[in-house]
């Protein structure tokens, strides 16, 4: 199965995930009385022609005669957690986010570490402004990326999917010595899809996926000694990095 189509399908599942946890909205029994009282709670006997029995908050049960019933209905709960948990705009936030750089080189399926921190400022729901640092690799290169990150919420609800993009520049090193080597990094681009979930009143966790791309350059001299005489070759690398990046992490 190609890359393309592992990142299409990851995409997918981020969506149902997020849809079906903006369908799960829970449901309460509401008794109508002719008297025009409405009693909420979870009707737990119903005996056709005499009477229902109802449990309400705080483990309270009452007993009520069918003539006094106008009708029994099921209806959603308010979600008071929306108060506390909603997005909110015009404020700072922070992002801590570890996860893995997943693709393929010249010796197969290569698996790299990733930590990134963002800090930035939300202006609406839907677009947030970021500055982030981080520290990764990729296939034996040190990146260290710099970049602009923007990233938004798409339903006003506490458990919600998000999208971010960004750009930036990721400082490459090898670490490799005996040589005359110099590297260079360059441009890094991340764009993917997240899905939020309420942590407290303010922070939340989050599992994101995306593609994330990096270039970076490398140039080797070797000194070889061919009597009388010495050889040098030089090799120049040119990569264009092309990963799957699978995030989890908290944003406060």
């Amino acid at each position: 199965m190609s890359l393309k189509r592992n990142l299409a399908l990851a995409f997918l599942t981020i969506f149902i995930c997020g849809a079906t946890t903006l369908a799960q909205t829970s449901q309460q029994d509401v008794l109508y009385l002719k008297n025009g009282s409405i009693i909420r709670g979870n009707i737990t006997e119903v005996i056709p022609s005499q009477s229902v029995k109802i449990e309400v908050m705080g483990n309270n049960v009452f007993v009520y005669s069918m003539d006094d019933v106008e009708k029994m209905a099921k209806e959603n709960v308010a979600n008071t957690d929306k108060i506390d948990n909603r997005i909110q705009s015009k404020v700072y936030y922070n992002v801590i986010t570890p996860g893995l750089l997943i693709g393929e080189n010249s010796h197969g399926l290569q698996i790299d570490p990733s930590l990134q921190i963002i800090n930035g400022y939300r202006f609406s729901r839907l677009l947030s402004l970021g500055l982030g640092i981080g520290i990764e690799g990729i296939s034996g290169y040190t990146i260290l990326p710099i970049f602009l990150e923007s990233r938004g919420f798409l339903f006003d609800k506490p458990s919600t999917p998000f999208y971010f993009v960004g750009a930036g520049y990721g400082i490459a090193h090898r670490g490799r010595y005996g040589n005359h080597e110099t590297t260079r990094g360059g441009t890094m681009a991340n764009v993917g899809l997240g899905l939020r979930t309420p942590m407290g009143k303010t922070g939340s966790f989050f599992t994101s996926i995306g593609y994330r791309y990096q270039y970076a350059y490398t140039k080797q001299t070797n000194i070889r000694w061919v009597w009388p005489e010495q050889e040098t070759i030089t090799t120049e690398t040119i990569n264009h990095f092309n990963r799957v990046s699978v995030n989890f992490g908290f944003m406060f």
